[in-house]
């Protein structure tokens, strides 16, 4: 069971900065952003890398650093 909630809270914190991702990126690029135009790996616990799969992303990505965390019952993103 405690592996079960740990895959569920990755899969929500990588759900969260994608979306997190696409909501800061959207307006600078002007464009509707896929799904699978980026990736995000957990290094550890609150930390994740960025993989871009388009060009015009991958600039903007390379300045990114992406977190995730939690305040009591809440997930947040950045």
């Amino acid at each position: 069971l405690e592996w079960v909630q740990f895959q569920l809270l990755e899969t929500l914190q990588v759900f969260s900065l994608k979306e997190a991702i696409y909501k800061a990126l959207s307006p600078i690029l002007r464009r509707y952003i896929g799904f699978r135009e980026v990736e995000v790996f957990p290094r550890s616990t609150d930390s994740f890398e960025l993989v871009p799969q388009a060009a015009d992303i991958e600039e903007l990505c390379s300045r990114a650093e992406l977190r995730s965390g939690r305040f009591g019952e809440y997930l947040f993103s950045t």
